[in-house]
């Protein structure tokens, strides 16, 4: 099982973020991309950084807050991340995927250069997520759901270096397809770490681009609560 809080915090005006400590995961290795928000609104919430994942064909698919943390009024955040996926599941019952908080959850790393297949299973009374053999194209995950796994037990989905990403409700001999190249977005509001972004609970969110070569990008969320990307600080 691993935990998902996936951020630092590299600046402080007041005492919101001790409403919200949690333990600090760091993956291993030099992060590939970073970004950095400064709040300059007079608001104290949630920053958000969720993903799109274009090509997905999994039907139903759940965004999830990939990586939240606590921002207060004056407070600069910083989000970074390697591009190292995984799978994961969570019996998570008669609760929807739509509405679960997937903090908690097996997972395991996958390699979608090869286009990683899992097969999710049970087997003597215990689920498993076992790789099969890797038959489809680059740059995609297979998760495929087997005849007794019974609908409304498991959620299943895809993680980005370590926390989930994208989630679904696991239905039996069904296949889901998940592609890994990801749009970013950048909101500020409600939100809670791998829980289901609800865009009515944000401002207008801004899209999250690296042009080639870029590894660090820098936002300011101003008085109107709309962002703005800037130049390095």
């Amino acid at each position: 099982v691993q935990p998902c809080s996936f951020f630092h915090k590299i600046g402080s005006a007041g005492s919101f973020r001790e409403m919200f400590r949690s333990k600090i995961i760091m993956a291993p290795g030099t992060a590939s991309y970073r970004i950095f928000v400064k709040n300059k609104s007079n608001q104290d919430n949630m920053m958000c950084l969720h993903a799109d994942l274009p090509g997905t064909y999994s039907t139903y698919t759940i965004k999830l807050g990939w990586k939240v943390e606590p921002a207060g009024a004056g407070d600069t955040i910083q989000f970074d991340w390697t591009l190292d996926w995984g799978v994961f599941w969570k019996k998570t019952g008669a609760v929807p995927a739509s509405i679960a908080t997937f903090k908690d959850f097996w997972s395991y790393a996958a390699n979608p250069r090869n286009g990683s297949n899992f097969n999710l299973e049970l087997a003597n009374g215990f689920i498993k997520l076992n790789a099969a053999q890797a038959n489809g194209p680059p740059g995609t995950l297979y998760i495929d759901c087997a005849a007794n796994i019974g609908q409304g037990v498991v959620s299943t989905g895809v993680t980005l270096n370590g926390a989930p990403v994208a989630a679904v409700n696991a239905f039996p001999n069904t296949l889901y397809t998940f592609a890994t190249h990801p749009t970013y977005w950048l909101a500020f509001g409600g939100f809670t770490q791998g829980k289901n972004v609800d865009i009515s609970a944000t401002n207008t969110p801004i899209r999250v681009q690296f042009q080639t070569g870029e590894s660090d990008l820098y936002f300011e969320l101003g008085q109107d609560a709309k962002f703005t990307q800037v130049t390095a600080w």
